[in-house]
């Protein structure tokens, strides 16, 4: 009897302790598989510009229609008196075979490769710091029919745009241009007024003795 209430009195501390606290954790994610067919491959792969080299045809189990497959873990807690800390950890995988990770700015690959930030919001709106998704990309995807999906979506145009430039891999994030992912970056997102909202984000360079390389 006595270790039935010791554990009774254990989970109503906890409780009380959450309730106090109102945080809350939430995992979250999309699996996106589909068989995919396509003619004229481009060569290399990354066709998002015209090119003459034809690598032949390819039918295959492909991650991504709407968009690359990801899984996320999200938090956040009530400090009281109006604020918020929060924290985002963010990144893709592959539903058909299993790899996890993501290409990252570096030409490399990370597990949150899409975002991994902390954040702290109240009344005089939000502010967040780590990698972040562009304010760009928010701004692309808001007024394009498909949403910033793969195929046909302004999308498209964007990782163009960047690899017109010559200096992007695939990664997603690329200094010369308008980007989806940035590291390093603070962004700021004022309250709503009357439905309008705007976001500011400055992106640290990172490099060792030039404090203006890289930044964006």
């Amino acid at each position: 009897m006595k270790y039935k209430l010791a554990a009774a009195a254990v989970m109503a501390s906890c409780a009380l302790n959450n309730a106090h606290a109102q945080s809350n954790v939430t995992v979250f994610g999309v699996i996106d598989v589909g068989i995919l067919s396509e003619s004229n491959l481009s060569n290399p792969a990354l066709g998002y510009l015209p090119s003459a080299s034809d690598k032949g045809s390819v039918r295959e189990m492909k991650d991504s229609g709407l968009g690359q497959s990801f899984w996320g873990i999200r938090g956040s807690e009530d400090l009281g008196n109006g604020l918020q800390a929060d924290f985002n950890l963010q990144g893709n995988f592959l539903a058909n075979n299993g790899t996890a990770g993501g290409p990252n700015s570096a030409g490399g690959t990370s597990l949150f490769n899409q975002q991994a930030n902390v954040g702290l919001s109240g009344g005089f709106g939000s502010f967040h710091a780590g990698r972040v998704i562009s304010p760009v990309y928010y701004a692309f995807a808001s007024t394009d029919v498909r949403g910033a999906a793969y195929f046909g979506s302004i999308l498209t145009a964007l990782v163009g745009m960047n690899s017109a430039t010559g200096a992007f891999s695939g990664a997603n994030s690329n200094a010369s241009l308008g980007s989806v992912y940035n590291d390093n970056a603070i962004v700021y997102v004022t309250p709503k007024f009357s439905g309008f909202e705007a976001s500011f984000e400055y992106s640290l360079g990172g490099a060792a003795g030039d404090f203006s390389a890289l930044r964006q």
